[in-house]
């Protein structure tokens, strides 16, 4: 079978005995986590920009625009992002050919028949909403213009911003470091981001990117459960 393409929210490992915390309580922890992130950030935001989450990219956009971006967004994110993961996947093949790539805890969830239907759905529910939001608040909104404004700025150039990008995502990637093998694809998927960010101003954008390419995965390995 053809394993899926990477997902981007945390992924704490899988618990193999009954000494380690059960899918239930490992789900419900990953998504109030996620959670009160969210909350800490946005009134982080509140509290640090001047004109609030307006600045932020929070403020009213045009949702119509939003989504046609995010849409195009997505598709090339699909794509570099295919390519980057199955390279990766060689790569660690013809370096180390006995190694096994682990499964991101949440497909685990979502792929055991034996899991109640509504941890299930509860971890789709925070792959696919949760995470989105709460990362892009974080790396996006208050990790990149932070790095931004710390770093030299010169009249007209981008310099600055590719800079906070880069930082950005290369945290972003290394964040998922429990499945190395996604995290190149992974930092590809945050300068994407982070460049749909800066470009629209919006966080709504990348969020909106974020969302369909979690979803994506998310409904691949479902379906193949049906």
């Amino acid at each position: 079978p053809i394993p899926p393409a990477p997902t981007s929210s945390p992924a704490p490992t899988a618990p193999e005995s009954g000494l380690l915390p059960t899918p239930r309580s490992t789900v419900l922890a990953a998504n109030l986590a996620q959670v009160l992130m969210i909350a800490v950030c946005l009134l982080l935001a509140r509290l640090t920009f001047p004109r609030g989450w307006r600045q932020f990219g929070l403020g009213r956009q045009r949702l119509s625009s939003d989504i046609v971006w995010s849409a195009a967004a997505w598709l090339v994110a699909l794509v570099i992002c295919t390519l980057l993961y199955w390279g990766t996947i060689e790569l660690w093949r013809l370096l180390w050919p006995s190694w096994v790539p682990q499964e991101h805890t949440v497909l685990t969830v979502v792929k055991d028949p034996e899991i109640k239907l509504g941890i299930r759905i509860i971890a789709i529910a925070g792959a696919a909403i949760l995470a989105p939001i709460g990362e892009e608040i974080f790396f996006r909104g208050l990790l990149q213009t932070g790095v931004k404004k710390l770093a030299f700025v010169r009249w007209g150039s981008w310099q600055h911003r590719w800079i906070a990008i880069g930082v950005a995502a290369t945290l972003f990637g290394l964040m998922h470091t429990v499945t190395p093998q996604h995290i190149p694809a992974l930092i590809a998927l945050g300068v994407i981001l982070g460049y749909a960010y800066e470009r629209s101003g919006s966080l709504v954008l990348p969020i909106f990117v974020h969302m369909l390419f979690n979803g994506k995965t998310l409904l691949w390995v479902s379906l193949g459960q049906q």
